[in-house]
């Protein structure tokens, strides 16, 4: 039986080629996901729904018809027509607010690409895991299968009883079993790549993890992940576009100005001219200004909250990283110093070991192989959800 070379599984030493590897899907997938050019299409318009209309008021016509009490032959006509004006600062931060809300749809979208690309990778990750163990699992029923047909060989020519027969081909079932699982996992993982890549399938056969390493220290690594979270930007830019508003707020205080043109005929005679006003916001602004303000420093507490979440997530999420990391170097040197899996099959066939024996001392390094696999599996996790905002 080949020796199983548990480095080259686990570490695979990757050439510069190797590098993000699976990055190909990633650009596939924002290239093709209907999700994510439906979440386009959203920002699109959200963006023209932030320019939709005019920043001024719409024109205001005025027309009467008026009939003399006393004698009605007797009549007037009033024609009028008139435009409202805003203070100029009013316009400049209305504007100001619309450039702004174009930025939060931008990012709002950026978010929604972040976390359709984070599945990607946690799918691309769990399909390597996948490969790795079908691989692995492929060899393991090689020769349970070798085994199985030789101890019906010896049964059926009396160098073997029943009972020895019947556990190697229940120890062939259950690696069987094992492995078509594996087979149904990964055609489960690829239909829910082909759904985000937009129906259209990947062929995706890598059985190496891309290269990424742990961070020497979290808390200056932390800082760069801070400054590019789009969630943290989308929030910033929402915490401006509140302030934005209160400025806002505050300029509407000042008068709006009206004007326009009258012109009143009668029978005999009549007068036309331009005519001003002036509107006194003294009702209703009484609490703008003071809703704005509430909401702009509701969202700086929400900022600073989400900020002190995502810490403690990641820090969690590293400290784990580096158990993981930690533990699955070391069972996978004492795996490879060790590894008698090849000698069992050897001294079993020269009839050193009997085959309960023999199952007994494989079904440990099995077991010991495959908690190596999920160990490595669940530190490139934990790696991806660290990098998930670093670009």
């Amino acid at each position: 039986m080949k020796k199983y070379i548990l480095i080259a599984l686990i570490f695979n030493i990757l050439s510069l080629d190797a590098q993000n590897a699976y990055q190909s899907v990633l650009d596939q997938i924002e290239a093709n996901s209907t999700v994510l050019s439906a979440y386009r299409s959203q920002a699109e318009a959200e963006k023209a729904e932030n320019h939709a209309g005019s920043l001024f008021a719409n024109p205001e016509l005025g027309a009467g018809y008026l009939f003399g009490i006393k004698n009605g032959s007797e009549h007037r006509i009033d024609l009028n027509i008139n435009q409202e004006f805003d203070f100029p600062t009013v316009y400049s931060n209305k504007n100001e607010i619309r450039k702004l809300n174009d930025q939060v749809a931008d990012l709002e979208y950026e978010i929604q690409k972040n976390d359709v690309l984070y599945q990607a990778q946690q799918i691309c990750t769990d399909l390597i895991f996948n490969n790795v163990c079908l691989k692995y699992h492929e060899q393991c029923l090689e020769n349970a299968e070798t085994i199985e047909k030789a101890l019906q060989r010896k049964l059926e020519i009396g160098e073997a009883t029943i009972l020895e027969y019947r556990n190697a081909k229940m120890n062939y079932i259950s690696v069987r079993n094992e492995y078509e699982m594996h087979v149904i996992e990964r055609e489960r993982l690829i239909g829910e790549l082909k759904t985000l890549n937009g129906g259209v399938a990947i062929d995706f056969t890598q059985d190496f993890y891309d290269e990424m390493s742990l961070p020497e220290d979290f808390d200056s690594w932390y800082r760069t992940v801070e400054n590019s979270c789009p969630v943290f930007a989308h929030l910033s830019a929402q915490n401006t576009v509140n302030q934005q508003n209160v400025r806002l707020a505050k300029s509407e205080w000042a008068p709006k100005l009206n004007v326009g043109y009258m012109m009143e005929k009668e029978s005999d005679g009549g007068y036309h001219g331009p005519t001003i006003g002036i509107s006194l916001p003294f009702w209703g602004n009484a609490r703008t200004v003071k809703a704005a303000k509430a909401k702009a420093a509701s969202g700086e507490s929400l900022l600073e909250n989400q900020k002190a979440v995502l810490y403690n997530e990641l820090l969690n999420t590293y400290l784990r990283a580096k158990s993981l990391q930690r533990n699955y170097l070391e069972m996978n040197d004492i795996l490879e110093d060790t590894d008698s899996r090849d000698l069992l099959r050897e001294a079993y066939e020269k009839g050193e070991k009997t085959l309960v024996e023999y199952l007994v001392e494989f079904e440990y390094q099995h077991d010991a192989v495959l908690e190596v696999f999920q160990m490595q599996h669940e530190y490139q996790r934990a790696l991806i959800e660290l990098n998930r905002f670093v670009y």
